[in-house]
């Protein structure tokens, strides 16, 4: 990969959490940076390596650079889904030295106590983060997790059929202008709606939750679907205009069609985020520390970035990527968007059930 120079402007201060769905069944086929061969039961000590990570996290160059720089070997394991993911770290036998999972994830495991802390004092590359990076609600002070790649939820469009760009979450939650034409994701549109009307996504405020769900039941019969699973099909099918996608999942369908187009609006949404954690139980802590500072290097991080395309987190990484990476809105927003997203955080108990009863009715209208 030819890696080019570019001068990075100084980034905004306002922490990111992060939010993700994995990609779609069949989407972007990606080399990426770890080149693992799937050896399920290895066992690691000093002079080796476990890692726990996604499907196509594994298969690119950038490992065989780390063990001959670390004299470390490595081996893989995959999980199909966060859930049994889980259940393997939270076992008995569970003899992973570094993990990859999505920050609902990492959540989880801190709460459960399945994390070791991050001696930040051996991961000097931690510098490398854009600020904004550096601390997360789901993660306060980055005790548990050092963030590996992101993306965002936005607007996903057809260009042909807007008068303009939609900027806003306006455009499907306040707007008749595609009536009948829009597709909304379910109980996760109070917190659009939330961010839409200036408040945070996470809010449980009876008054906030109240007007996000009036919002909702306004715009409701200018919905054709509030069950979003399909919309990217409905969408694909030009059977819709606008509807609600994560950035990891609308990228192979604009590359199958060059009328879908993707926005983040300028509220802000969701940003999903996958951290490299250190289970409890690791047999080589050290060697997953030295991964780590690795991964947040200059060029291994480029190489991540730009052998996914997604979008990364470290500044030093984003001066070696070419323009393609830096002008396309799906992989890069803008630091000045990426600082209006967040996370869907654990709300407890009683904000659950607020959301419940703020979804239910929007429902029921």
């Amino acid at each position: 990969m030819k890696l080019m120079k570019r001068k990075i402007e100084p980034d905004g201060t306002t922490e990111v959490s992060a939010s993700r769905r994995r990609m779609l069944a069949g989407a972007v086929a990606a080399t990426a940076a770890f080149s693992m061969s799937p050896r399920v039961g290895a066992q690691s000590g000093n002079g080796s390596l476990r890692l726990y990570s996604w499907p196509d996290y594994t298969g690119g160059s950038a490992l065989d650079d780390f063990t001959a720089s670390s004299g470390i070997s490595a081996s893989a394991d995959i999980y199909s889904s966060g859930e049994e993911m889980l259940r393997n770290i939270s076992s008995a036998d569970n003899r992973f030295d570094l993990v990859i999972a999505s920050y609902d994830y990492v959540e989880r495991m801190i709460g459960d106590g399945l994390l070791l802390p991050i001696d930040h004092s051996k991961i000097p590359n931690a510098g490398n983060l854009l600020s904004v990076f550096r601390d997360a609600r789901f993660d306060p002070g980055r005790r548990y997790s050092m963030p590996y790649l992101w993306g965002t939820q936005g607007i996903c469009f057809r260009k042909s059929a807007v008068s303009a760009i939609p900027e806003s979450w306006g455009a499907l939650l306040d707007s008749d202008e595609h009536s009948g034409r829009i597709a909304l994701p379910g109980r996760d549109t109070i917190g659009l709606a939330l961010k839409y009307l200036g408040h945070w996504y996470n809010s449980v405020d009876p008054a906030q939750l109240k007007a996000a769900g009036e919002l909702l039941i306004r715009q409701k019969p200018h919905v054709r679907s509030f069950f979003g699973d399909s919309a990217l099909e409905l969408l694909a099918k030009g059977d819709i205009d606008l509807t609600v996608g994560w950035s990891s999942e609308v990228v192979q369908l604009m590359a199958e069609d060059d009328d879908i187009g993707y926005r983040v609006p300028v509220e802000g949404g969701l940003l999903w985020q996958d951290c490299l954690c250190i289970p409890r139980s690791a047999a080589n802590p050290d060697g997953a520390h030295k991964l780590i500072n690795f991964a947040l290097g200059a060029e291994a991080g480029a190489t991540i970035a730009q052998d996914y395309w997604y979008s990364t987190p470290n500044r030093a990484a984003l001066a070696l990527l070419p323009e393609g990476y830096w002008d396309d809105p799906v992989i890069f927003p803008g630091m000045d968007i990426a600082v209006r997203c967040e996370a869907a955080l654990n709300l407890g108990r009683k904000g659950t059930q607020l959301r419940d009863r703020t979804w239910q009715a929007v429902v029921d209208a």
